[in-house]
């Protein structure tokens, strides 16, 4: 896959913590699922289609305020990309 993507110009980013929101968790059980598996650095695989997203977006909205009051930073791809080099 890496290097379909490299052909393509492409950089391919794999997730570090899956939140499985895509099956029929509710806020509360994607939000311990993220919160137990959470490293500094880390990239949380959430789905936005597929269905009702309602427990998907209050999950999103109580772990950003969560991990912003542990000083958590969240960036895009791109400033975490280029972060790393």
């Amino acid at each position: 896959m890496m290097m379909a993507a490299a052909r393509m110009k492409l950089t391919a980013v794999m997730w570090s913590v899956n939140a499985r929101d895509w099956a029929t968790y509710t806020a509360s059980e994607i939000e311990e699922r993220v919160s137990k598996d959470i490293r500094g650095g880390d990239v949380v695989l959430m789905h936005d289609g597929g269905g009702d997203r309602t427990h998907t977006v209050e999950a999103t909205d109580r772990l950003i305020r969560k991990f912003k009051a542990q000083g958590y930073r969240f960036v895009t791809v791109p400033e975490m990309m280029s972060a790393r080099t």
